[in-house]
């Protein structure tokens, strides 16, 4: 039976719809080279295998996308060249496409180490060496760069994409070890403002001694902290809009 790792997932439908679907992004890693990507959806219990990219390549980035206007799914494709030294991007629509179409606008290098989140029919994308993101309109299929705040670190490895009430946030890694942690929401005023907060820890992060920290966001606002420490693993939720803890 083949394993698959979970690497990105949307629910296409309203967020109070019980019966929503969410679709899964997994990479198969035991078909090295090709990774053989799949979607997973767990509602119909259907699985739909991609095909895999002909090409000669040593990283792939998968990011999966919904456009809501059209309702389509897509998925956005990253790779790495070994001869040609640089990267491409492609794109498969669900239900549509039989191959891997090259995109026509061009790109940024784009991180193969963070994972990506859709919003509101754009794919957002942490860029290496920059303090800059990546925004990919699946619709139009056309990238943009968002900058990040001045003081920003240009290490992806630093920060984590997720969504806040339906906004872009960052959270970011540098003070996750701390007794608090800085989270970035992105504002649409008359233009893109980052609005930081703050959200210390309970007691109880203090006995933890977490040597590193996950996060994801549920349905409802709450970001879920998962604290990983060589006794185990502890869950935290926050509520954003209370500013809270559960």
């Amino acid at each position: 039976m083949e394993e698959f790792e979970c690497i990105a997932q949307f629910n296409g439908k309203e967020r109070n719809d019980r019966e929503s679907t969410v679709l899964v992004l997994r990479i198969n890693w035991e078909s090295l080279p090709g990774k053989h990507p799949a979607v997973f959806n767990p509602s119909k219990r259907e699985v739909r295998f991609l095909p895999n990219l002909n090409e000669d390549c040593f990283l792939y980035n998968y990011s999966l996308g919904f456009e809501p206007e059209e309702k389509k799914y897509k998925v956005l494709l990253s790779t790495e060249h070994v001869r040609e030294e640089h990267k491409k991007h492609w794109i498969f629509t669900l239900g549509i496409d039989e191959s891997w179409r090259a995109t026509q606008s061009i790109a940024p290098s784009t991180s193969y180490f963070n994972h990506s989140v859709c919003i509101s029919g754009v794919i957002y994308q942490l860029i290496n060496h920059r303090p800059a993101i990546a925004a990919f309109d699946v619709k139009s299929e056309k990238f943009t760069i968002i900058a990040l705040w001045n003081t920003a670190s240009r290490w992806v490895y630093d920060n984590e994409l997720i969504e806040v009430k339906g906004k872009l946030a960052v959270r970011d890694y540098v003070n996750s070890t701390s007794a608090y942690v800085q989270l970035r929401i992105l504002e649409q005023t008359p233009k893109e403002v980052w609005k930081s907060q703050i959200i210390r820890f309970p007691s109880i992060w203090k006995d933890v001694h977490p040597r590193s920290v996950t996060s994801c966001v549920a349905p409802d606002g709450v970001i879920v902290f998962i604290l990983n420490s060589r006794s185990g693993h502890l869950c935290l939720c926050y509520d954003v809009t209370r500013k809270n803890w559960r």
